[in-house]
């Protein structure tokens, strides 16, 4: 039962993995004996996670920029340069734009369509053959994006741009999991939204905790957010080719 939910050994690359979401899930596999690579825009705070993380299982940095397309280029080809294979990429880095209707600038769109759309297909698309190298018959390798419930329903803020690119986000992975051939495995999307800050809370909205890490961008707590991913790249979500969970 414990090889079944097993990612030992498994190498994982989590975009944004420096903070909030993308730490916790960073978290999660290493503590579970993954190798982690996490990537983030700011150098310094990547670099300073990886080595928190180290403290408990394998992890390494690659700082990235992800809002232009030879920053996705550029650590997609950073990441074959350093391992053969990858047996999980997390789409996880994305941004936010708020402001009112009659002031909301068209560099909002520009920037989030590049972070939130355009960036997680090409990574996925420039690191397909190490994604291939991983995939086995019996063990596929795993591309999961991490979208939101703004992408599915109008949101009560006016994020336009954000509610906007995750919908496209959505509708890419839907499409792009008509072509399980590439890594045996269609994209999961694992959409994410409603989170509050101070906790994290399950259907009951109780808090079940909160995380330790000093960058951490609220206090989430991680299990069962980082369990869910965990569930679906180990062997035992093997027969599995797509997936939502919803956070409300």
């Amino acid at each position: 039962m414990h090889d079944l939910f097993s990612v030992r050994g498994k190498t994982v690359l989590v975009t944004g993995g420096s903070r909030g979401i993308g730490l916790m899930i960073a978290q999660g596999f290493v503590a579970a004996g993954a190798h982690v690579i996490i990537s983030s825009r700011k150098a310094e705070t990547c670099a300073a996670v990886a080595e928190e993380l180290s403290a408990h299982g394998r992890c390494e940095a690659i700082p990235a920029d992800l809002g232009h397309d030879e920053g996705a280029r550029g650590l997609a080809a950073a990441v074959r340069d350093r391992v053969d294979q990858l047996h999980v990429l997390v789409n996880n880095a994305g941004a936010t734009w708020g402001a009112p209707l009659e002031n909301y600038p068209e560099s909002a769109f520009d920037k989030l369509w590049a972070i939130n759309v355009k960036a997680a297909f090409r990574l996925t698309t420039e690191l397909l053959p190490a994604l291939r190298a991983a995939a086995g018959p019996d063990d596929p390798a795993r591309v999961i994006n991490i979208g939101s419930v703004d992408g599915l329903r109008v949101p009560a803020m006016e994020v336009y741009a954000y509610s906007a690119t995750k919908a496209a986000a959505q509708l890419r992975r839907t499409h792009t999991k008509l072509r399980p051939a590439q890594t045996r495995k269609p994209p999961a999307a694992m959409r994410t939204g409603g989170f509050r800050r101070g906790c994290q809370l399950d259907v009951r909205r109780r808090p079940i905790g909160t995380t330790s890490s000093p960058y951490a961008k609220s206090s989430i707590s991680f299990p069962t957010f980082a369990c869910r991913r965990l569930s679906l790249t180990s062997d035992s979500a093997s027969r599995i080719v797509s997936t939502s969970a919803c956070r409300c």
